[in-house]
């Protein structure tokens, strides 16, 4: 049975490019002894980068579920509504935010009557 852990830890010191390479080393051994995956991220502005957006992406399939759930109400009860979510979501991260904006414009283009074409009446 497959089994997500995410794991946290923060060194004790400063690093060097030796230790670095030495923990790499001995996890790759370990993980393949016991048909384990990981990531091994170092760097701590890309580590906290990386766990506000896993932290902010569920956040905005709730805002998008809710676009879309509230798709025939009037767009002034919407905005009341998604404003606080949305800023929240772009607080936590931009990308996300960027994210929840493109499906939401999507969605709403989709959604949209399409026109009648050229030389044809409505109706027909």
């Amino acid at each position: 049975m497959p089994t997500h852990l995410i794991y946290s830890s923060t060194a004790s010191h400063a690093m060097t490019r030796a230790e670095l390479q030495t923990i790499l080393e001995d996890a790759r051994s370990g993980n393949a002894a016991h048909d384990v995956t990981g990531l091994l991220v170092y760097n701590s502005s890309f580590y906290w980068g990386f766990q506000n957006f896993v932290v902010g992406l569920p956040f905005a399939l709730a805002a998008l579920a809710i676009w879309i759930g509230t798709e025939r109400r009037h767009i002034l009860w919407r905005l009341v509504l998604l404003t606080p979510l949305a800023t929240a979501i772009y607080l936590m991260h931009f990308y996300v935010f960027f994210a929840l904006a493109v499906a939401a414009a999507g969605r709403g283009r989709r959604s949209r009557p399409r026109s009648t074409p050229p030389g044809r009446r409505a109706g027909r």
